[in-house]
Formats: structure tokens, sequence, C-alpha cells
């Protein structure tokens, strides 16, 4: 947990029956993304779909590279928040399953996907995974393992910044 005077922020590993039971749930959108049907799967414009989708390699594998429990009280949404991934590149087809309160999940294409992070609009906040469609034969990313907090470390502080700017940003306005 990180608090500043306006913004508290609180990531937390998910633990391994929620990270399953996230990656079952997006097993049809990603078969709908793989099948080219990506407009029924994100809740974005036509240009950043095809975008994406001319990421994604022929053949492409499935890796979770982070789930998390993302909390930031004090924050008005809609909300930018950048989170660093150290096994994202420019030109990776990543996206971002977001589990909302009412237990439904939207899929999120970051609005930039640079080397070693994504930045992504969320409407809220709570448990996510983030997702890359990778070429087959790279070598696939694991899920940190128990007791590494380094990659939750990592994401927090990239968090903190970001919510830290927003608190900047609404104050001016």
């Amino acid at each position: 947990v990180v608090e500043d005077s306006a913004v508290t922020v609180t990531v937390e590993r998910l633990d391994a029956a929620t990270t399953t039971q996230m990656q079952t749930a997006a097993d049809p959108a990603i078969a709908d993304i793989l099948a080219g049907n990506a407009a029924s799967v994100f809740t974005a414009d036509e240009q950043q779909i095809a975008d994406f989708m001319a990421r994604i390699p022929e053949n492409a594998t499935v890796e979770t590279l982070m789930s998390m429990n993302l909390s930031l009280a004090g924050a008005t949404f809609p909300l930018e928040v950048t989170i660093n991934v150290s096994d994202v590149k420019a030109n990776d087809a990543v996206f971002v399953a977001h589990q909302k309160e009412d237990g439904t999940v939207e899929y999120l294409i970051p609005k930039t996907t640079a080397d070693g992070r994504i930045v992504v609009e969320f409407t809220s906040l709570s448990p996510v995974m983030i997702v890359k469609l990778a070429a087959p034969g790279q070598e696939a990313a694991s899920l940190p393992k128990t007791g590494d907090t380094a990659p939750i470390a990592y994401a927090l502080a990239a968090l903190v910044a970001s919510a830290a700017a927003a608190v900047v940003l609404a104050k001016r306005i």
C-alpha cells in the first residue's frame, strides 16, 4: 500500500485460484481474438482493434504475464494507469482482462504498448490479468513465484506515479 495526500494505491498478487478463474473466463475471448473476431471482444474503436490484430503473430501462443488486484482509493475515473511489465515489447499484442465489480470481465487494449510498459484506461479497478499473444517458440514468461514481490513492486511504483499525475491533473482542472 502506498499513500499520498489524495490517493491510496494497493496492488496485491491474485491467488492461484482467482488467476485460474480469470484465465478460464478469458479462454472464449482469446479464441474469438485468434479467430479474427476481436470486435466482439474489445470495446475499442475500429482502428485500435485493427492495430492490435496486426500485431498478433501467426500461430500465436497465449501467455499470462501478470495477474493482480488493483485498488486506487481517492482517484476519479476514467483513469489512465501505467503498468510496468518487463516481458512487453513495443509491438507486442498485449491486452488486459479486467474483472469488474459485477463479476463480468472486460477486455482492454492498452492505449500504449512500449518496451517494458503498457498504459491502460480503466473505469474502475479490481482484478486484472495482463495477457500477451506471442510468437510460437518465444520463451514463455511465467507468473511470479509465491513470495516473489519484485514484479508487483515494479507495477506498484508505476501505479503510484500515474496516480500522482492523475491527482495533479485533477487539481489543475
